[in-house]
């Protein structure tokens, strides 16, 4: 008896880690999507000609170059897990600018698409 119980516990604990696991990969998910909208907004919101990618996080937080308009292009600096066990990295472009999101577990990247950036 005992030896079934341990085995249907077993049998529990799996399904509900692979569960976590499920939720756990939408929400990266999720918050990846919301960092790339946040950049493609701030790119497509540049004055002039060239559009600008951000710099850093507190840029999609609040827009600094639309002087006293506020402009937020991120609602929230959204926890992003820098943990190496899959967690989420922000991905930089050679030149300093804020351009995606990577999964570090599988390297799966959201980023913004560069004819976004290029401007006809």
């Amino acid at each position: 008896m005992v030896a079934l119980m341990s085995v249907s516990l077993v049998q529990v604990s799996n399904v509900w880690s692979a569960q976590a696991e499920r939720q756990r990969a939408a929400h990266q998910q999720w918050v990846a999507r919301q960092y790339v909208a946040a950049i493609e907004r701030y790119a497509l919101a540049t004055p002039g000609r060239a559009r600008e990618l951000p710099k850093s996080v507190d840029d999609l937080l609040r827009d600094p170059r639309h002087g006293l308009n506020v402009v937020r292009h991120l609602r929230d600096a959204y926890a992003v897990d820098f943990s190496s066990q899959g967690g989420l990295e922000l991905v930089w472009a050679p030149g300093g600018a804020l351009v995606g999101v990577r999964r570090s577990a599988d390297q799966l990247i959201w980023a913004v698409t560069p004819e976004l950036v290029a401007r006809p």
